[in-house]
């Protein structure tokens, strides 16, 4: 497989990151009058020392950035869009609406104040535990909020010196978009194939736009997908196909698996020593919730509330 980022003109800073999965693809694109930046990181000391670090390697002035440009509104790839905009004075763009986490302080109140969490079953002090210590790491990873372009009446952006169509995907996130090179045949995919995970109010069935969008992908030409975590493949296609099949077969255990009446929390635990649930709580938690009612409006499990936590069942063994 060709490497796309020369021919493309783009160089990839791989960032660590301290979540479930442990690092973070993102992108500067060279132009003839200055740079773009794709995606940002999730804001920490070391992640602003390696932005300093490339653009000395690269020889950038700060200043010759033209826009950074966010993939969607999850904080490990907007987190430090607010500081990298004060030190290069450059906009930044995205699709974004009133309920995005770019408003993230809003979201923090909800999570709080409104917490869907309490219906997960976790016992209380796992619970306190949990919410109290990923508020306070979302908030420090994400210290400023920048002002923000919206995206969302755009159809092409230049990135470099090419343009991309942008193609919008719900799913992983109600605003995800990713960037596509008809020419090259190439994707910057950002997290379109990742399952959500993040709890949002203005998504009630984001699995069933998951798998929608899997399917327009297939329908797409293309020989190179670059994903914001992990390396670029080709044969995407069936890459894509797998992905989908691998999740199907996970709906397919959770179903056989509510023999029993159980919790988020208890589904988690047995998708967690089976099939690969997220290791990260807050977040593996979010996504077996967002499995569970997916089959609830399927009409393959049944939910119902016992003493303030949502208890789920399979429908051919009857309500217990």
């Amino acid at each position: 497989m060709k490497n796309m980022g020369q021919v493309l003109g783009v160089t990839t800073l791989t960032l660590d990151l301290p979540l479930w999965v442990d690092n973070i693809n993102c992108f500067l694109f060279r132009g003839e009058d200055g740079w773009d930046i794709l995606d940002t990181g999730i804001y920490t000391p070391q992640t602003m020392a390696k932005w300093e670090e490339a653009f000395h390697n690269l020889r950038i002035n700060p200043l010759d950035v033209r826009k950074i440009v966010i993939t969607h509104d999850h904080v490990d790839h907007f987190g430090s869009a607010g500081e990298l905009q004060k030190l290069t004075q450059a906009p930044v763009k995205m699709v974004f609406n009133n309920k995005s986490l770019v408003f993230l302080h809003e979201w923090l109140r909800v999570v709080l104040e409104d917490n869907i969490f309490d219906y997960f079953g976790l016992p209380k002090e796992l619970r306190v535990k949990v919410i109290t210590e990923k508020i306070e790491q979302f908030k420090s990873w994400v210290p400023s909020i920048p002002e923000v372009e919206d995206l969302s009446d755009q159809k092409n952006i230049l990135l470099g010196n090419e343009y991309y169509e942008i193609l919008k995907f719900s799913g992983h996130s109600s605003n995800h978009i990713c960037f596509y090179h008809p020419e090259k045949e190439v994707l910057f995919a950002g997290d379109v194939l990742v399952t959500p995970n993040h709890l949002n109010d203005s998504n009630p069935d984001p699995l069933t736009e998951y798998f929608d969008s899997l399917e327009q992908l297939q329908r797409i030409k293309i020989a190179c997908l670059i994903p914001s975590h992990g390396k670029p493949f080709n044969r995407v296609g069936i890459r894509i196909g797998l992905i989908s099949e691998y999740r199907k077969q996970q709906l397919v255990a959770l179903k056989e698996y509510l023999d029993k009446e159980s919790s988020v929390y208890e589904v988690y635990l047995f998708l967690l020593s089976s099939s690969g649930a997220l290791a990260d709580l807050f977040f593996g938690l979010t996504e077996v919730f967002y499995f569970l009612e997916y089959l609830v409006r399927k009409g393959d499990i049944g939910r119902v509330t016992k003493k303030g936590s949502f208890y789920y069942f399979n429908l051919e063994g009857g309500e217990k």
